[in-house]
């Protein structure tokens, strides 16, 4: 192959992948379910397609203060009172690619959508 091949080649792969990542990351889920757990405790699911107005809800233990903000279609840690604010500079998220994690505080955020794929195996 010549190079100028190669090149059409590159750039073709290249704009796919481009295209796959674009459309994983702002394809928003048909029904999102955000699931909130303090402690490995179950605390709250939430139907993110049904909000309607943004509300802040605020878990509090032992361990510390979270604030969480939940909007249409998309949840964030609004504010902690971990040391080292992870959590909150993780940002929005809006499907169940990856989850919030406040690890001193114990608080995990995560996102059940109806188009998640399940696993293809388990292995035990």
């Amino acid at each position: 192959m010549r190079a100028s091949h190669w090149i059409l080649f590159l750039s073709s792969i290249f704009l796919l992948c481009t295209i796959a990542i674009g459309i994983s990351k702002f394809a928003s889920p048909q029904s999102a379910q955000a699931e909130i757990y303090q402690e490995g405790i179950l605390m709250q699911t939430i139907d993110l397609s049904s909000v309607t107005e943004p509300e802040k809800i605020t878990l509090t233990s032992k361990l510390g203060e979270n604030i969480i903000l939940i909007e249409h279609g998309q949840i964030s840690m609004y504010s902690s009172t971990c040391p080292d604010q992870l959590c909150v500079h993780q940002g929005i998220i809006k499907n169940g690619i990856y989850p919030i994690v406040c690890l001193p505080n114990q608080v995990v955020i995560q996102i059940k959508s109806s188009n998640t794929a399940s696993p293809d195996a388990v292995s035990r």
